[in-house]
C-alpha cells in the first residue's frame, strides 16, 4: 500500500455522511424497531460475521466536532483470516453506528444506533459486550479516539453535558466485559500516567498512551501494521506486539512533512508490573510524606528540571526520582528512589519520543506546577475513585509539599486539552537494569 505522506488528516466529511445518510434510508435485510421516545429508528443489520482469534476495536469518540478518524482508519486497517475490526462511531451531527471493516477496506454498516454518551460506563460496556458477542475471539485490541486528560480519564461526549469516561469507569466497564489483551489511547493526550495504568492494570496486559498531547495522526499507519503483523504472526505475544507497535508509530512519525515529531511521546506498558511500581512508591511517599521540610528542600530545586506534559501538569516519573536521587546523599532514601527506578524501567516494555522530549521514559506521574494550576482535590478524594490514590500515599505527599510551600490546594475547574496534531528522535526499547 502507497503511503502518501502529504495525505490530508482533515477533510470535508459532509458528502461522505449524506451518502451514509442516504444509502440507510434503503431497504435492506435488518431488524428495525422506532425508539418512542427519540423518534430514531434503530437498525441492526444481518451481516454474519466468523469467530477468528483477534479482533480490534476501535471506540471512535468524534464528538467534539472535530476531526473523525474513521475513514482513514479504514483506508488503512482491513479484517484477515485472523483478524475482525469494529468500530464503534459516534459524531456530533449523525447517529453512531458500529461499523466493520472487512478485507477490503469497506466499512460494512452493523448497527445503527440512537444517540449514545460516548463518556458514560454504559456506552462502552455495551460496546464491548456487543463485540464480544458478534466477532468472538481469543484476542481483544481496544482502542480509544478522543480527548484525554491522564487520571482524569478520557472521551469526552459535548452532546451529553460534557461527560467523560473516568478511569474509575472504564475500569468497570472493561472489568464487567472481561476485559481485553491490550488497552490503546490513539488520540487521547496525557494518557501515559501511572496513575491510569494501574487503574486498568486487572482489565489488560498491556496498556499504550503518551506522555504527552497526542494525535491520532501518530497511529494512522500503525493499524495498518497492526493488522499485518497479526495476519503474518497471530500466535505472537501481546508484549511482542506491544514493542512491534511503539516501533512503528516511531517509524511512521517521519512520514509527515507537514508535522514535526519532536514532542511526540507513546509507550507500551506491562500491567503485570505496576504493582510493583505502586510498592515501591508507597514506601517512599511514606518517606517523603513524614519528613515534609526535607522533602521539600530536596524537590524544589529540581523540579523545574524535570521534564513535564501538559503544559506542565504532569512530570515523567522516572525523570522525577533520578534527579530527586542524585541529589540527596541520604542513603536510605536513595535506595527507596533506586526502587521506584527499577519498577518503572521492568513497567515499560518500549517507548519512543522526540528530540524535545529527551527525558521522557514512558510513564508520568501527576505533580502540578501550581504557578499555572491548583492542585486537584479530587485526585486524593476516596469518593472519586481512583485505586492510585487509594494504595498509595502520594497524593498525601502533594497535599503536604503544597502545604509547605504556601500553596492552597484549591479545587480548580478542569481543562480538557483541545484537538492535537503535533512530531521521534529514536525508538527506545526495554531499558537496561539500573547499576
Amino acid at each position: 500500500m502507497n503511503k502518501n505522506p502529504k495525505k490530508q488528516v482533515f477533510f470535508m466529511l459532509a458528502p461522505i455522511m449524506a451518502l451514509v445518510f442516504l444509502i440507510g434510508l434503503i431497504p435492506s435485510c435488518s431488524r428495525e424497531s422506532v425508539i418512542p421516545e427519540s423518534g430514531i429508528t434503530e437498525q441492526e443489520y444481518d451481516i454474519p460475521i466468523k469467530a477468528k482469534k483477534w479482533a480490534f476495536l476501535l471506540y471512535d469518540d468524534a464528538e467534539f466536532n472535530g476531526y473523525d478518524p474513521l475513514e482513514d482508519f479504514a483506508d488503512e486497517a482491513c479484517s484477515n483470516e485472523y483478524l475482525n475490526i469494529l468500530v464503534l462511531q459516534d459524531t456530533e451531527n449523525s447517529n453512531p453506528y458500529i461499523w466493520y471493516i472487512d478485507e477490503d477496506h469497506q466499512k460494512q454498516k452493523l448497527k445503527q444506533m440512537k444517540e449514545v454518551n460516548m463518556g458514560d460506563y454504559q456506552t462502552l460496556r455495551d460496546f464491548l459486550d456487543y463485540a464480544k458477542s458478534k466477532c468472538a475471539a481469543e484476542r481483544y485490541i481496544l482502542s480509544f479516539y478522543d480527548h484525554g486528560s491522564g487520571w482524569e480519564g478520557a472521551c469526552l461526549d459535548i452532546t451529553s453535558g460534557s461527560d467523560q469516561l473516568l478511569m474509575d469507569e472504564l475500569q468497570r466497564a472493561l472489568t464487567d466485559a472481561g476485559g481485553v489483551d491490550m488497552v490503546c489511547f490513539s488520540a487521547p493526550c496525557l494518557m501515559g500516567a501511572l496513575e491510569s495504568v494501574y487503574e486498568l492494570r486487572n482489565c489488560a496486559e498491556v496498556y499504550i498512551g503518551s506522555e504527552e498531547t497526542s494525535g491520532y495522526i501518530w497511529w494512522w499507519y500503525t493499524v495498518g501494521d497492526i493488522c499485518e503483523t497479526l495476519k503474518q504472526n497471530p500466535d505472537i505475544t501481546n508484549l511482542e506486539l506491544a514493542e512491534i507497535i511503539i516501533q512503528s508509530i516511531y517509524r511512521n512519525s517521519f512520514n509527515w512533512e507537514s508535522f514535526s515529531n519532536e514532542d511526540m511521546t507513546m509507550s507500551a506498558v506491562r500491567t503485570d508490573k505496576i504493582e510493583k511500581v505502586i510498592n515501591a512508591l508507597e514506601a517512599l511517599s511514606i518517606d517523603l510524606t513524614n519528613q515534609i521540610d526535607q522533602s521539600y528542600s530536596l524537590v524544589n530545586p529540581v523540579y523545574p528540571n524535570v521534564c513535564s506534559f501538559g503544559s506542565g501538569r504532569f512530570l515523567d516519573a522516572y525523570d522525577l526520582f533520578e534527579k530527586c536521587r542524585d541529589s540527596t546523599a541520604d542513603a536510605a532514601l536513595q535506595g527507596k528512589l533506586d526502587r521506584v527506578m527499577q519498577a518503572l524501567a521492568d513497567a515499560v516494555i518500549a517507548e519512543c519520543h522526540g528530540s524535545n522530549m529527551e527525558n521522557a521514559h514512558g510513564l508520568t506521574i501527576y505533580f502540578p506546577d501550581t504557578s499555572k494550576y491548583a492542585y486537584k482535590t479530587t485526585y486524593g478524594n476516596p469518593g472519586y475513585g481512583l485505586d492510585f490514590s487509594a494504595h498509595t500515599q502520594w497524593d498525601e505527599f502533594l497535599e503536604a509539599y503544597f502545604a509547605r510551600s504556601g500553596t492552597s490546594a484549591i479545587q480548580q475547574k478542569k481543562d480538557i486539552p483541545g484537538p492535537y496534531i503535533p512530531d521521534t528522535d529514536g525508538f527506545y526499547p526495554r531499558r537496561r537494569p539500573i547499576k
